[in-house]
């Protein structure tokens, strides 16, 4: 009999919950709570639980995904399950834990955590980086022309992106630029695929501590064959994962390391592919399973 497992979220979203609940349930018995449904019906092959009235002590292990679910957990009537530690892993994914950080984590350090790389910085414990399992795919088509894409997901993130350091650096060149906001997930992906170079994120110097760092969008671009450009290393993978071999740059350094890049298409294309090779070997479903159980 499989192991039962429970995916706790606030949200049914690609990013978040998609490929996890994937990479699971070949190995185990999966089941999703979430609190909303996923507004843009992105999901509808994922069976779920609306609401958490069904969630028990039962379950061999719960992956309770994204700071946000962490705290309505936390306050909710099904806490107890707070006291199975080892039964807990806690992925941190969202905003919510850079807005709440300092109060998280007095609640986060007694359970397994796993953080994603752009949020690393703000987790004192040990923990493991999060990189959503992500199904490989080679069928990409690129633009004709040289095209830069930019995902600062919606306006409110673009202060968080660098999404105007990126468009005055892109703007020095006579390339196509797109930036992509406001879509599904799917109309997302489609929109990375056809993007030669990727620009995830540009941290800003504003002293606050955040040197950026790969999140959920740069993967998704790497996966689609996209050479990708972040800022900040802040890759702490304890050996099980090779860090992937992303091209950093900064504010400072942004101009140039696009240049180089629109310049020298082997370079390039080289980089895009042993990004998509990485995304292959250590994203995969079956990789992702073993390695968040391990």
């Amino acid at each position: 009999m499989k192991k039962r497992v429970a995916i706790i979220t606030i949200n049914l979203s690609f990013g978040n919950c998609v490929g996890l609940y994937k990479a699971l349930r070949e190995e185990y018995d999966v089941t999703v709570f979430t609190r909303s449904r996923d507004q843009k019906g992105m999901v509808k092959e994922i069976p779920h639980h609306l609401g958490f009235s069904g969630i028990d002590l039962g379950f061999d292990h719960y992956f309770i995904v994204s700071a946000a679910a962490f705290l309505r957990v936390h306050k909710s009537r099904i806490r107890s399950i707070f006291r199975y530690k080892r039964k807990i892993s806690v992925i941190l994914t969202d905003s919510c834990y850079r807005v709440h950080h300092e109060y998280l984590n007095k609640l986060i350090h007694r359970y397994r955590l796993f953080v994603m790389p752009d949020l690393s910085y703000l987790c004192p414990f040990p923990h493991k980086i999060y990189y959503a399992p992500f199904e490989y795919t080679d069928s990409v088509n690129k633009n004709e022309s040289i095209t830069i894409a930019h995902s600062p997901h919606s306006a409110s993130k673009r202060a968080i992106k660098g999404t105007e350091i990126i468009k005055q650096e892109v703007a020095k060149y006579n390339v196509d630029f797109s930036i992509i906001e406001g879509k599904s997930w799917r109309e997302a992906i489609a929109e990375k695929s056809k993007a030669h170079i990727f620009i995830d994120q540009i941290a800003p110097n504003n002293g606050d501590g955040w040197h950026g760092g790969l999140g959920k969008s740069g993967i998704e671009a790497m996966a689609v064959g996209c050479a990708t450009i972040t800022s900040g290393d802040c890759f702490n993978h304890n050996g099980e994962i090779p860090p992937p071999p992303i091209v950093l740059a900064d504010e400072n350094t942004l101009y140039d390391v696009v240049g180089e890049l629109l310049e020298n298409t082997k370079r390039r294309e080289e980089i895009a592919t042993n990004q998509q090779l990485w995304v292959q070997a250590y994203l995969n479903y079956k990789f992702q399973s073993n390695y968040l159980h391990a």
